[in-house]
């Protein structure tokens, strides 16, 4: 079905080679959650995974990642085909009224939920219309959406907002405390290690 959709919205060939990429994306999304979930639960629901194994496997996944290229290679490719999917006249540069049709057409958001995010999403994964949304931008933001440890980022807004988003007006909060904090007390940023910070760091 999702191969299904994809294909139809981006009017790929049969013989086409995102066509074949997202198949082999497909399978590997199949075999890591639904043919392995019984290494990860005692139910045994055919073709199907519920939400605790789907979190389950995620989890799994996840605790030895920290960069995209840790991640499956199916799920590496991934960003890539959505890229292309979106970028329909295939000019390597994603227009905003691209990214409308996908929020419209593809996921299926009303005119005025598509209103309501569709400037957000792009000025943020543009820096306002300073960057282009080619590729290696996109890539950016989709790493920030699997990544990212709380709801602030552009990848925020990949697909559109979700439930228990923060409001639009608090997304980047700047902390200036740190400007007036003693250089003893500052935390040095690390990847590994958890902070008691929720906004950016001035």
């Amino acid at each position: 079905m999702f191969e299904q959709r994809l294909r139809h919205f981006a009017d790929w060939s049969d013989n086409s080679a995102e066509l074949h990429v997202l198949r082999e994306v497909q399978q590997g999304f199949v075999e890591t959650f639904i043919t392995n979930r019984q290494s990860l639960s005692t139910k045994d629901l055919p073709n199907m995974t519920t939400l605790e194994q789907w979190l389950l496997q995620w989890n799994h996944i996840l605790a030895s990642v920290t960069y995209m290229h840790d991640f499956p290679l199916w799920m590496q490719y991934f960003p890539k085909i959505i890229f292309l999917v979106i970028n329909k006249s295939g000019s390597g540069v994603i227009s905003r009224d691209e990214l409308r049709v996908f929020y419209s057409s593809f996921l299926g958001f009303d005119t005025q939920r598509v209103g309501e995010v569709l400037d957000i999403a792009y000025n943020n994964m543009t820096s306002n219309g300073d960057h282009p949304l080619r590729y290696r931008v996109y890539y950016l933001c989709f790493a920030n959406f699997l990544l990212g440890r709380h709801p602030h980022g552009p990848g925020q807004l990949l697909f559109g907002s979700f439930e228990g988003s923060p409001p639009y007006s608090t997304m980047f909060p700047v902390d200036y405390s740190a400007l007036n904090c003693p250089t003893e007390k500052l935390e040095q940023y690390s990847p590994h290690k958890k902070s008691n910070r929720h906004s950016v760091i001035v």
